[in-house]
């Protein structure tokens, strides 16, 4: 028996790269992941890859970013989650049409996470520099529908 009896059961996983603040520009969906983390609890992770963006020497197109959403609180998490969801399937916040999603958005989402449902799907992405209550910097990811170029 070696020193590390449980190395080849062991998880591994990397740390994402994150885009920066002032980040404007179309992402698509790549996976999203739902993963159990020791700071944060269940966290959804989605992976994106830049389509367009203000930012071609840090977040270049063709590259690909993650954006994480911790569950340390809960409140705030399923609300990040939520706006997200709405964004993909191309609502705003505030229409009214969220209203009749809401009622299949955690089964819409569960597939996201377990059948890559959302996989090449696109959605705008602007990332804001904030302060949060503890008065540490914090990027705020706002999303919102996917408008394609007109030609």
């Amino acid at each position: 028996m070696g020193l590390f009896p449980g190395l080849k059961d062991a998880k591994v996983s990397k740390n994402g790269i994150f885009f920066k603040p002032g980040f404007s520009g179309d992402v698509e969906v790549v996976k999203i992941e739902y993963v159990k983390t020791r700071r944060q609890g269940d966290s959804f992770i989605p992976t994106l890859k830049v389509i367009t963006t203000n930012h071609p020497d840090t977040e270049p197109v063709g590259s690909e970013r993650t954006w994480f959403q911790g569950g340390k609180d809960a409140d705030i998490q399923l609300s990040a989650i939520k706006k997200f969801m709405y964004a993909m399937n191309g609502l705003e916040i505030d229409d009214p049409k969220c209203k009749g999603v809401d009622a299949e958005l955690d089964d819409i989402t569960t597939a996201a996470v377990k059948e890559n449902l959302l996989k090449g799907k696109r959605v705008h992405l602007e990332t804001v520099q904030t302060t949060t209550k503890a008065e540490e910097d914090f990027t705020r990811y706002d999303f919102s529908p996917y408008r394609a170029p007109k030609n």
